[in-house]
C-alpha cells in the first residue's frame, strides 16, 4: 500500500506516479474534494436544562431575570404573587404591565434560546437601554418550576396569546430541542386573576403562572428574595418608574407589599467619594464631605500615566465609581443626630461595594452579607487592624467592608467588554474586569491615604476620654471660682440690705416679717449648698474616668495576652503535630513489635515493659488529638460567620476532650444521649462555639478539682420553639450565691488558689457572653446550682432561618 500522507489528508506525492488516477489536485498541494451535502450543529433537548436550572445558581437569581425581562418590555410595576405555599400545589405567578407580546413575538422571540432582538434594539420603545443581552434569562424558569404557563396581551389587542410549557419533555433521552413541542393557544382576555379567580382590568403586559414550584418558599426565603429585590436597584441611583410588588398570601407583614430600596442615610456620610473615567480615557479621583471643608482630588489623568503597565487604554470603558465612607459612630448632621443604631441598621442593608448596568444590579458583587467582596476589603483591613490616626503608621490604614455603601455604573452601550457570565452570577473574567478591578482598588487606595491624612493632622493629643476628663475639671474650677465670687456678693448684698430693716419681696415670705439679713443667709445657704453638689458630682465624674481608664487598661491588656496565648496555641499544634504523629507511630510499632523479642528484657520486668509502652503509645495519641484540635481552630472557615450545625461542634469538641476527661480526671460524660437526632443548624462564627464549650469544659474540671465525690458533666440540646437551649451542667463546687450576673463582668473572676489569690483571668465567661449575645443573637444564664449539683448555665440560640432547598 502507498504511504499515507498525514499533513495533506491522502498519498505521499513522491509515490502519487505510483497510482492511477492521481487524487492530488497539483496546483495547491491539497487533495480533490467531492461535495455531499451541507451539514449543522444541533442540540439536544437537556441543553435547556442545563442552561436553566444547572447554571443560574438560585431561584432567586431566576425570579431576578424575569423581573429585569419585564422592564426591558417597558413595565412600570411587576407583581409577584404566591398561592398556597403550605399546600402540596403552590403556585407563584409574575406578572407585569409591559408591552406584551403577539404570537409572533413569542414564537419568534420568547421562544427562541440566545435570541439577539435585545443586542441589536439596544432600547426599549419608551428609551430604556435594556438589561438582558443573552436571550437566556427565560430559561430560568425551569429552576423554579414544572410547569410555566405564559400568558401576553398587546396593548388595544381583541385576543391575547398563551403558551403551556412542560419543563420535563426536556429531560428525556435522545430528543433532539427542536422536537420538543408545547401547545400555543389564543385567548379572549388576561382579566380572570389566576390567584383570586376574580375579574379585572388587565389591558397590556405579561403573566407568567409557574406551577410545581420546585423550593419551599417560606417567609425566610421570601425575605431574602424581598432583600435582593431592593438591591436589584440602586438606592442612589434607582430607576424611578419602575416597582416591584410582593405578596406571599399568607399574609407575612414582613415580606409583603411593595419593595423599597433601604431608607438612605448617605448624607450623613462623613466622606464621599467620585472616581471616573471618561470617554477620553482621562481618570480623576474626587472626595469631599458636609461635615468639614477639605477637599481632596487628582486632576484628570490619561488612563496610561495613572495606571502604568495597564495598557493605553481601559478596556473596562468609560464608567463612575462612587462609595461614601461612615467610621460606624454616632453622627451629627447640620441639626440631626443620628444615632450609631440607625447608621448601623442603613449599613447592615446596603454596606459593600456593587455594581450597576444601566441601573441594575450585577450579581453577586458587594452582597450586604460580606459575600462578593471583590475588592477584598475585609481581607485587606483584616491584617491592617490599626486605627486610623492614632495606631496606624501612615499609609497603613485600611477601610473596612462595613464602613463603606457604594457602587460602580456600567452600561451596555459604552462597557461592550464588561460581559456577564452565562448564569447571572458576576462578570467574565477578562481584561476589561481586570481593568475595572485595579481601578477600583485604586480608587479606594485613594480614599484612605487621603482620610489617613486628614485625620492625623487633626489635634490629636488627647483622646475624647481625656477631653472629657478636661472638660470636667474646668467645670470644677469654674464652680470654685463662682462660689468665691458669690460669696463675694453675698456680703456686699448683705452690707446693702442691713439698714432697710423691711421684709423682703419673696412669695415664699408673703406676709411674713423675716429680718432682711437673716432672709439673705439663708437664702445663700441654699445656693452654696446646690453649688456644693454639683462640684462634688464633677468630682466624681472625673474619679469615675480614671476608674474606667484603669478598668479598661487592664481588659485590654488581658484581652491581648489571651490573644498571645491563642497564637501560641496555633503555633504549638503546627509545631508538634508532625512530632505527635511520628511518635505515636513509632510508640505503636515498638508496641505491636517488641514483645516478641523480649530476650534482652528480665522475665520480671517484661509486664512493666509492656505498660510503659502502651503510656507511651496513649500519650502521643493524646498530644496528636490536642495538636489537631488546636490548628482546628485557626481555619478560615472557622471564622467566617455561617449556617452549621451546632450539635456536631458539640460532638467535635466533646470527642477531641473525652480521653482527658474521661480517662485522666474520671469525670462521667452525659452529651450524646441528649442530643436531637436531626441537624441542629444555627447562624454565627463556628470558632466561638468551640471557644464557649471549651471554656465552660475548663470551668467545670477547675470547679470538679476541689469537690469530693463523683464527678460528671451534662450537655442537653433541645428545640424550644424558634431557638435551641443548651444547658450545660457538672457537679462542681457551684456559683456562689448572688454572683450569677457579676462573673460574666470583665476580669471578675471567683477562682483563686491555696493562698486565696485570684487564680483565673476573669474573661473566659465575658467572651463566652459576647459570643452567645453579639455574634449568634441568643442569650446566656448561669444558676448557682442545677441538676448535677454544680453550677449550671443555659444558653438560649436563635436556629437558623429555614434555607431554600436547592
Amino acid at each position: 500500500m502507498p504511504p499515507f500522507d498525514s499533513q495533506c489528508g491522502g498519498l505521499d506525492p513522491a509515490q502519487a506516479s505510483m497510482s492511477e488516477p492521481s487524487p492530488l489536485n497539483l496546483a495547491d498541494g491539497t487533495a480533490q474534494r467531492t461535495p455531499i451535502a451541507d451539514a449543522h450543529f444541533s442540540v439536544e433537548a437537556r441543553l435547556a436544562v442545563q442552561l436553566g436550572r444547572e447554571s443560574i445558581s438560585s431561584s432567586i437569581t431566576a425570579i431576578m431575570e424575569l423581573v429585569k425581562n419585564a422592564y426591558d418590555a417597558d413595565a412600570t410595576k411587576v407583581s409577584i404573587r404566591f398561592k398556597g405555599l403550605h399546600t402540596v400545589s403552590p403556585v407563584m405567578v409574575v406578572e407585569d404591565d409591559g408591552c406584551g407580546m403577539t404570537e409572533d413575538g413569542l414564537r419568534n422571540c420568547w421562544m427562541v434560546i440566545g435570541t439577539s432582538n435585545k443586542v441589536k434594539l439596544r432600547k426599549s420603545s419608551k428609551n430604556r437601554v435594556l438589561t438582558g443581552e443573552k436571550g437566556l434569562g427565560r430559561l430560568g424558569l425551569d429552576r423554579l418550576c414544572k410547569t410555566t404557563t405564559v400568558q401576553s396581551i398587546v396593548e388595544d389587542a381583541n385576543e391575547g396569546v398563551e403558551l403551556i410549557v412542560d419543563w420535563s419533555k426536556y429531560e428525556q433521552d435522545d430528543m433532539r430541542l427542536e422536537n420538543v413541542l408545547h401547545k400555543v393557544f389564543t385567548i379572549p382576555n388576561l382579566r380572570c386573576d389566576p390567584i383570586t379567580k376574580q375579574w379585572r382590568d388587565y389591558p397590556h403586559g405579561t403573566r407568567l403562572t409557574l406551577a410545581g414550584l420546585k423550593d419551599d418558599w417560606t417567609e425566610s426565603t421570601i425575605a431574602d428574595l424581598r432583600a435582593e429585590l431592593s438591591l436589584l436597584v440602586s438606592p442612589f441611583a434607582g430607576v424611578g418608574d419602575f416597582h416591584i410588588e410582593l405578596d406571599s398570601g399568607m399574609g407575612w407583614r414582613l415580606v409583603d407589599g411593595i419593595v423599597q430600596t433601604p431608607v438612605s442615610l448617605l448624607e450623613a456620610a462623613q466622606w464621599k467619594v467620585v472616581t471616573s473615567i471618561a470617554e477620553n480615557g482621562l481618570v480623576q479621583m474626587r472626595m469631599d464631605s458636609r461635615h468639614h471643608s477639605r477637599i481632596y482630588e487628582e486632576a484628570p489623568v490619561p488612563w496610561e500615566r495613572r495606571f502604568p503597565g495597564w495598557g493605553a487604554r481601559p478596556h473596562c470603558g468609560p464608567l463612575r465609581f462612587e462609595f461614601y465612607f461612615f467610621p460606624r459612630r454616632t453622627t451629627t448632621f447640620g441639626d440631626q443626630t443620628i444615632s450609631l443604631g440607625t447608621l448601623r441598621t442603613f449599613l447592615d442593608s446596603n454596606q459593600g461595594i456593587r455594581v450597576y448596568r444601566d441601573g441594575f444590579r450585577v450579581k453577586p458583587y458587594g452582597n450586604p452579607n460580606g459575600d462578593g467582596d471583590w475588592l477584598r476589603l475585609a481581607y485587606r483591613r483584616m491584617f491592617n487592624p490599626e486605627g486610623v490616626a492614632q495606631d496606624a503608621k501612615p499609609g497603613n490604614w485600611r477601610v473596612g467592608y462595613n464602613q463603606v455603601v457604594g457602587a460602580v455604573f456600567v452600561s451596555r452601550e459604552k462597557n461592550a467588554e464588561l460581559l456577564d457570565q452565562t448564569n447571572r452570577e458576576g462578570l467574565v473574567e477578562g481584561k476589561a474586569l481586570a481593568h475595572l478591578r485595579v481601578f477600583a482598588e485604586e480608587s479606594v487606595r485613594f480614599f484612605e491615604l487621603n482620610n489617613q491624612d486628614y485625620e492625623m493632622s487633626l489635634d490629636r493629643k488627647r483622646s475624647p476620654r481625656e477631653e472629657a476628663k478636661e472638660q470636667a475639671g474646668e467645670s470644677v474650677r469654674a464652680t470654685e471660682g463662682a462660689l468665691k465670687r458669690l460669696g463675694e456678693v453675698a456680703g456686699a448684698f448683705g452690707s446693702l440690705l442691713s439698714g432697710l430693716g423691711r421684709p423682703l419681696p419673696l412669695p415664699e415670705l408673703e406676709g411674713k416679717a423675716v429680718d432682711v439679713r437673716d432672709a439673705a443667709t439663708k437664702t445663700l445657704a441654699e445656693i452654696q449648698k446646690t453649688l456644693d453638689e454639683a462640684k462634688e458630682k464633677l468630682e466624681q465624674s472625673a474619679r469615675s474616668f480614671h476608674a474606667e481608664d484603669l478598668r479598661e487598661s487592664s481588659e485590654k491588656d488581658t484581652m491581648a495576652n489571651l490573644a498571645s496565648l491563642g497564637i501560641l496555641a496555633a503555633a504549638f499544634g503546627h509545631e508538634t503535630l508532625g512530632w505527635a504523629s511520628s511518635c505515636a507511630n513509632n510508640a505503636g510499632w515498638l508496641e505491636r513489635n517488641l514483645p516478641n523479642h523480649f530476650f534482652f528484657a528480665d522475665a520480671n520486668i517484661q509486664d512493666a515493659v509492656r505498660q510503659k509502652l502502651h503510656d507511651t503509645c496513649t500519650q502521643a495519641r493524646r498530644i496528636e488529638t490536642f495538636a489537631e484540635f488546636s490548628i482546628g481552630n485557626v481555619k478560615p472557615e472557622k471564622r467566617k460567620r455561617t449556617t452549621f450545625c451546632i450539635k456536631k461542634v458539640i460532638q467535635n469538641v466533646f470527642k477531641a476532650f473525652d480521653d482527658a476527661l474521661r480517662v485522666q480526671r474520671n469525670i462521667t460524660l452525659d452529651v450524646e444521649a441528649n442530643l436531637p437526632a436531626g441537624p441542629c443548624h444555627i447562624k454565627g462564627y463556628p470558632i466561638d462555639w468551640e471557644s464557649v464549650l471549651v471554656n465552660l469544659i475548663t470551668n467545670s474540671v477547675w470547679a470538679m478539682s476541689a469537690k469530693q465525690g463523683g464527678r460528671a458533666i451534662r450537655v442537653t440540646l433541645e428545640a424550644n420553639g424558634p431557638d435551641f437551649r443548651l444547658t450545660f451542667d457538672d457537679s462542681g463546687i457551684g456559683i456562689a450565691v448572688g454572683t450569677e450576673e457579676k462573673i460574666f463582668l470583665p476580669t471578675y473572676s471567683t477562682k483563686k488558689n491555696d493562698l486565696g489569690q485570684p487564680n483565673g483571668t476573669g474573661m473566659g465567661l465575658t467572651i463566652v457572653k459576647n459570643f452567645v449575645e453579639q455574634n449568634t443573637g441568643g442569650s446566656v444564664r448561669a444558676f448557682a446550682s442545677g441538676a448535677l449539683g454544680g453550677a449550671s448555665f443555659v444558653i438560649v440560640i436563635p436556629a437558623a432561618k429555614e434555607t431554600m432547598k436547592l
